[in-house]
C-alpha cells in the first residue's frame, strides 16, 4: 500500500493521518531502515510539530517510536532533546516510551544519559526529563544485562551529593522497582541524609518485595498502530468532540441570553428617556417638589396633575426590572451581588461597570469612561481588580440618577455614549 513512496511521502503521509495511522505504514518506513534515521530525527527539531494543535502534533511521538524500532545511535542527541522538548508540551506519552526506546538502543546510550543527567543537576524544573533519563539507563540495564553494574554505580552515586529531592526520589523509586537488592543500603543511607522526597517514596517502602517489572522498560512501541487503538482513539475524539460541541453551544446559548438581556435593559432605559423628553417638553422636569394628584399640572395646561403629565411622570420603568431585578443601595451589597447581575445601581449616584478581559482592554475601557465632556463629568474613578472568572462578555453602564428628577440633555449624552462604548468595547 506504502512501499512505492519515498521517506518523504511517508512521512508527509504520516503527518496527514495523525493518531489514525494503519500500521502499514509505519512498517513501511521502517522498512527503508538507515535511509529514515535523519529524516526522522529531522521531525524532532521541528518546533512546528511540537507547537501544533492539528494532526501535526503527533509527528513527534511517531519519530520517537520508530526511532526506537530502528535502534540507530545517530539518533541519540535528538532523543536526548525530546526529553526536555516533550516534557516542555506535557507530551507525557512520548516520556512514556523514551525509556523502552534508549533501551532498545542499548550501550550507545548510556554515555548520552549520564551526560544529560549531570549537566542539569539541582535543576528542579528538569526532574521529569532527569528521573526518565535514569529510566533509560534503567532499560538498558535490563535489555543488556552486562551493562547492569555499570548502570547501578552510577545511578548509586547520585545519592552520594546534594541534588534535587524530586529527581532523586524517583529515581529512588525506580532503582527500588528494578530490583536489584544492591540498592537497598544505598536508598538507606539517603533517607538517613534526609535528601530523598519522602513523599514520592517511602523508607517503609524498602521492605516492600518487589518484582522485575517491564512496563515502561518494555514498551511495545508499534502497539500505537494496532487497528484496535486506532478505533478507540477514534472513537474517544468523537466523544471529546461532543463534549466540545454541547460546551459551544451552552456557551453561545449564554451569550444570547446576557445580550438578549442587554438589550432589553438599553430599551427599558430609552422608554425612560422617551418619557423624559416628553416631560421636559411639557417643562415638567425637573420637578422640584411634590405635586399632589389634584393640584394644577407643573406642565402650566391649567388642568388637574392627576388629568395631565401624571401618568407620563409615573410611567418609567421601576429600576428594580434592570438586571435580574435586584437593587443594590449601598457599596457593601455589590460585594454579596450574584455574578450575572450586571447592572447595579446605587442612589448615591455611583456608576458600577464589571467587566474582563486584558489589562490593555481594562485601560482602554478606562480611558472611555472617563468623560469630561459637557454636560458629562466623571468626578474619579475607583478600580478594583480581581481575578477573572470568565463570566462576562460584556458591560453595562448605568445612569447617575432617577430619570424623573435628572435633565434631559444629561441623560441623552450618557445613553449616547453608553451606546458608542457597548458597540466598541463589548
Amino acid at each position: 500500500m506504502f512501499s512505492h513512496l519515498s521517506i518523504q511521502e511517508l512521512l508527509s503521509k504520516l503527518e496527514e493521518l495523525g493518531d489514525q495511522v494503519p500500521g502499514e505504514l509505519p512498517q513501511a518506513i521502517l522498512a527503508k531502515k538507515q535511509e529514515a534515521v535523519i529524516p526522522l530525527c529531522d521531525v524532532l527539531h521541528d518546533d512546528s510539530y511540537w507547537e501544533a494543535e492539528d494532526n501535526m502534533q503527533w509527528m513527534p511521538l511517531h519519530a520517537v517510536k520508530l526511532l526506537g524500532m530502528l535502534a540507530d545511535p545517530r539518533a541519540l542527541p535528538h532523543l536526548v532533546d525530546a526529553l526536555i522538548l516533550a516534557c516542555k508540551v506535557g507530551d507525557y506519552s512520548i516520556m512514556e516510551d523514551l525509556p523502552t526506546v534508549f533501551g532498545c538502543i542499548g550501550p550507545p546510550a548510556i554515555p548520552h544519559l549520564e551526560e544529560f543527567i549531570h549537566a542539569n543537576k539541582g535543576d528542579n524544573e528538569f526532574w521529569y526529563p532527569r528521573s526518565t533519563a535514569a529510566d533509560g539507563l534503567l532499560g538498558i540495564a535490563l535489555h543488556h544485562p552486562h551493562e547492569q553494574e555499570r548502570i547501578l554505580t552510577f545511578l548509586h552515586e547520585l545519592f552520594s551529593e546534594e541534588d534535587d529531592e524530586e529527581f532523586l526520589g524517583f529515581a529512588a523509586k525506580s532503582l527500588l522497582n528494578f530490583s536489584d537488592p544492591s540498592s537497598i543500603p544505598v536508598l538507606e543511607k539517603a533517607f538517613d541524609r534526609g535528601i530523598i522526597d519522602d513523599y514520592i517514596i517511602r523508607r517503609d517502602d524498602l521492605l516492600k518485595k518487589r518484582v522485575k517489572p517491564l512496563g515502561m522498560y518494555n514498551n511495545d512501541l508499534l502497539h500505537f498502530y494496532d487497528p484496535e487503538q486506532v478505533a478507540e482513539r477514534q472513537v474517544r475524539r468523537e466523544i471529546e468532540y461532543e463534549k466540545e460541541y454541547e460546551k459551544e453551544y451552552e456557551k453561545e446559548r449564554h451569550a444570547a441570553q446576557k445580550l438578549e438581556q442587554r438589550e432589553k435593559s438599553i430599551a427599558i432605559e430609552l422608554k425612560r428617556l422617551e418619557i423624559a423628553n416628553t416631560l421636559n417638553e411639557r417643562n415638567v422636569l425637573p420637578l422640584t417638589r411634590k405635586v399632589g394628584r389634584n393640584e394644577p399640572c407643573p406642565c402650566g395646561s391649567g388642568k388637574k396633575f392627576k388629568k395631565c403629565c401624571f401618568s407620563f411622570v409615573k410611567a418609567p420603568p421601576p429600576r428594580q426590572v434592570l438586571g435580574n431585578g435586584f437593587y443594590f443601595a449601598k457599596w457593601a451589597d455589590l460585594q454579596k451581588a450574584a455574578p450575572y447581575d450586571t447592572i447595579l445601581v446605587l442612589d448615591d449616584g455611583t456608576v458600577q461597570i464589571i467587566c474582563e478581559g486584558e489589562e490593555d482592554s481594562i485601560k482602554e475601557l478606562l480611558e472611555k469612561i472617563n468623560i469630561i465632556k459637557y454636560p458629562i463629568r466623571v468626578k474619579n474613578i475607583d478600580v478594583i481588580y480581581k481575578k477573572s472568572t470568565d463570566e462576562y462578555r460584556a458591560f453595562e453602564i448605568i445612569r447617575e440618577e432617577d430619570l424623573t428628577t435628572a435633565p434631559y440633555e444629561r441623560m441623552d449624552t450618557a445613553v449616547r455614549y453608553m451606546r458608542e462604548m457597548n458597540l466598541n468595547l463589548s
